[in-house]
């Protein structure tokens, strides 16, 4: 569904996790497994599987994962030492985006389709250990400005005429949404879908 509406140009932005963005390419690099949420992570560990939900992602695919990525931070850095390109965690996964050839990608169409990526948590996951990994092999490393893509996504808001949001889940994804939508004095129209309840706090059901 979210590549659909990504595909077919009927989102402005999206906002994600860094498990949003590496988990669309390792997909592509490698096949992963459906398995359950009930399943015993040391057992599972074992085997060279790792648990991200209900999907079981072997050892192997973030091994290419690295392999894939790291060329690619190569002419990042490249790019920043000659022409003093300063790079945004959106402009990082556009790039990703230009990289992966698969339609099968979210962030494939979102570069087609010039459609900005927002990730505020971008180093939490296994993005952000191939990032630090990069940096300690080519002090001090690419720098990534998170301002420039909060003044980026608030000033979409703010020039926007009336905004719509669809938030699935909630933590800093919502919070980034919302507090955007705050510059304008809310959304227009807002769906949430999520498992929280308004007594766990309003990261979640609030």
């Amino acid at each position: 569904i979210l590549r659909f509406v990504v595909q077919h140009d009927l989102v402005d932005c999206v906002v994600t996790s860094a498990g949003g963005v590496e988990e669309d390419l390792i997909k592509c690099l490698l096949p992963s497994y459906l398995g359950d949420f009930r399943m015993d992570g040391k057992e599972l560990r074992s085997r060279g599987l790792n648990r991200a939900g209900n999907i079981l992602i072997p050892n192997d695919n973030y091994c290419a994962f690295e392999d894939w990525l790291s060329p690619i931070l190569d002419e990042c850095l490249k790019e920043q030492e000659e022409r003093g390109y300063s790079w945004t965690p959106s402009k990082l996964i556009r790039r990703l985006g230009e990289k992966i050839d698969d339609e099968d990608s979210i962030l494939y169409w979102a570069a087609r389709n010039h459609i900005p990526i927002f990730c505020p948590a971008l180093t939490d996951g296994s993005l952000g250990d191939m990032l630090y990994f990069h940096s300690v092999k080519n002090m001090p490393g690419i720098r990534i400005d998170i301002v420039e893509d909060v003044r980026h996504i608030n000033t979409m808001a703010v020039k926007s005429q009336k905004t719509g949001t669809l938030i699935l889940g909630g933590g800093v994804v919502k919070h980034h949404i919302n507090n955007a939508n705050l510059m304008r004095n809310g959304s227009d129209f807002t769906v949430y879908i999520n498992t929280g309840m308004v007594l766990e706090s309003p990261a979640h059901g609030g």
